[in-house]
């Protein structure tokens, strides 16, 4: 499975959109169910998936689909250099 196709798995769950367009334009202002609460729950099951730690900052800036890839990818690429 790839990392992109693991990462709208977890959205899927969290966020319960099945979209797979609208999960790709979600963020904390317009997903209903995107609350601190489930904030928490995105950044516990991306850490523990991918087997990375976010930092205090990337929480704070992880705030769409489209942020949270880009660190996860980010964090990726620097476990493998």
């Amino acid at each position: 499975m790839t990392l992109e196709t693991t990462y709208i798995l977890i959205f899927k769950k969290v966020l319960k959109i099945n979209n797979i367009n609208k999960i790709k334009l979600v963020n904390a202002e317009n997903a209903e169910k995107w609350d601190s609460l489930t904030h928490l729950r995105l950044v516990y099951e991306l850490e523990n998936v991918f087997n990375i730690i976010f930092k205090p900052n990337e929480i704070l800036k992880f705030n769409s689909y489209n942020s949270g890839i880009k660190i996860i990818k980010k964090k990726l690429n620097k476990s493998t250099q």
